[in-house]
């Protein structure tokens, strides 16, 4: 023991951990009667700790951001067709009236119309690369079709 440090005892928390409340006891027990501490340990080292903040949406805005592209794409046709003479503005209201139609706490159309144009320009080349490989998948799928057929 000259100048050199005890090894941390198992069964003392380290000073960075927190202490286990009752409830949080009671819980583990009740774990560890219904699966075994074995169990319970292994689960254990397998969960990873939440980290702070929201959690992710995954894949969903953008799909979300590709389905409203397309939408706009489509109601801009709609209102060219017409003849308006701003279809692209138009659709954009249209998409706004659409999701937040009579709300009273709806947003400021000008500050969506300019979120809208940044998530649409993303979402457009995005929606036409889906399209071109859609586009490809399906000439292959047909010509394996035509291919069987004569055979």
């Amino acid at each position: 023991m000259n100048g050199e440090k005890e090894p941390a005892r198992e069964d003392q928390p380290d000073a960075n951990e927190k202490a286990w409340s009752e409830s949080d006891l009671k819980i583990l027990r009740r774990l560890v009667g219904k699966h075994g501490s074995r169990a319970v340990s292994d689960a254990a080292s397998k969960v990873v700790p939440r980290k702070p903040g929201r959690p992710p949406r995954g894949n969903l805005p953008y799909f979300e951001g590709m389905h409203l592209a397309d939408w706009i794409d489509e109601q801009r046709a709609e209102h060219k067709r017409m003849g308006h003479s701003a279809p692209l503005k138009r659709a954009i209201n249209d998409a706004y009236e659409m999701l937040y139609g009579d709300d009273p706490n709806r947003r400021d159309p000008e500050k969506y119309a300019k979120t809208v144009k940044r998530k649409l320009s993303r979402s457009r080349s995005d929606l036409e690369f889906q399209k071109k490989v859609a586009k490809e998948i399906n000439a292959i799928g047909l010509r394996k079709i035509g291919r069987e057929k004569i055979e």
